[in-house]
């Protein structure tokens, strides 16, 4: 039996704590929770400052920000922590459950100490489902678009300025949309051998896929983050069935006949809208560039599509970046495209055959 500790006694902590008293009892035994600002007990687990917990000891950061999961790894690193890991949150268990280590979590001992929380990359601009309110402007695009020797390119040029990525996300568009998915998944697992790897879908396509590319991503480690729109949400049985069937893990945002999308910006940095931010975080990285966020790494095809003339001011060259603790202070600066990012519900639906504006903005 392995002896283990928590770090971080919330929400994220408590779903480990479940886990590991369902699947792994008998397997691995959690000795505390660790957390630095609470204290007392959960359950039966006591909850320890981490001053109180030898440094030997293997803990565990249960945790769901990246940001915030950075943040408490380095904290732990410079207190002398050496056996360190980060419980990956997805619904699904393997199909037999060993280790609550090996089976639920990322080795992140190895990360260093210049790293890059969350980084999203397209591999392909289009999509197959189009939908009114896409934060890429997916619609807008009639091709696949990016280019594998530039992904490679720009992971490389990130390799050279962070000691690792924390999370990577793979997107669109729809990212099953290329084909040569597999080649990505290879090239990005050999590049950043302690990342997070997550692919972001609308899950359509899963059931019609090739088996080599679900090996691939079985054999790499990599999840499956599936959002689940009202098409996909006719199809889900089938979509988990072939996501079981290779014991790929995964996670499902549910349908529910109630939910509102956004109208993502206004033409106007003065909106009678409240400014609101969904895409915090989620650092883009493409063709050479890094941006806060895609809103405005594709905010350029928006202009270009629809004539209009909104900032685009914060993308950056990564040619012109020296070093990843320059970058960092800047994945949190606001850019003049934040005052054009509104909260305004709208019912998801799909784009016409004629996009128009007022898919993706209000104008007011």
């Amino acid at each position: 039996m392995t002896d283990i500790f928590f770090f971080g006694a919330g929400k994220i902590g408590e779903k480990a704590y479940s886990i590991l008293e369902k699947h792994y009892y008998g397997k691995n035994r959690l000795i505390a929770f660790v957390d630095n600002s609470k204290t007392g007990r959960y359950d039966r687990v006591e909850i320890l400052s981490p001053k109180n917990v030898d440094i030997n000891n293997i803990v565990i950061i249960t945790i769901e920000n990246m940001k915030t999961v950075v943040e408490v790894y380095l904290q732990l690193k410079k207190a002398g922590f050496n056996k360190l890991f980060w419980f990956v949150n997805y619904n699904n268990r393997p199909a037999v459950c060993n280790d609550f280590i090996e089976d639920e979590c990322i080795d992140i001992s190895g990360w260093g100490d210049c790293i890059f929380p969350h980084m999203e990359l397209h591999i392909s601009d289009k999509c197959n489902l189009n939908c009114k309110g896409c934060t890429h402007f997916s619609p807008l695009f009639n091709e696949i678009g990016c280019e594998y020797e530039q992904v490679v390119k720009d992971v490389e040029r990130i390799g050279e300025l962070f000691s690792t990525v924390a999370r990577i996300d793979i997107l669109g568009g729809e990212p099953f949309v290329n084909t040569d998915i597999a080649k990505y998944v290879l090239s990005l697992r050999k590049m950043m051998p302690y990342a997070a790897i997550n692919i972001f879908t609308n899950g359509l396509l899963i059931p019609k896929i090739s088996d080599d590319i679900l090996q691939c991503i079985k054999d790499n480690n990599v999840y499956v983050s599936i959002t689940e729109y009202k098409p996909t949400h006719a199809m889900i049985d089938k979509i988990i069935k072939r996501l079981d069937y290779f014991h790929i893990r995964y996670m499902i945002v549910p349908y529910n006949k109630r939910q509102l999308f956004n109208t993502p910006i206004s033409t106007s940095d003065h909106s009678k809208y409240p400014q609101l931010c969904i895409s915090n975080g989620c650092v883009t990285v493409a063709n050479g560039k890094i941006a806060r966020c895609p809103t405005l790494m594709y905010i350029p095809k928006f202009n270009e599509y629809f004539n209009q003339n909104l900032p685009t001011e914060g993308i950056i060259n990564l040619d012109d970046v020296k070093s990843g603790f320059e970058l960092i202070p800047k994945f949190d600066e606001e850019v003049p495209l934040c005052k054009h990012c509104i909260k305004c519900d709208m019912e998801w639906s799909l784009c016409g055959k004629e996009i128009t504006l007022r898919d993706f903005a209000v104008e007011d």
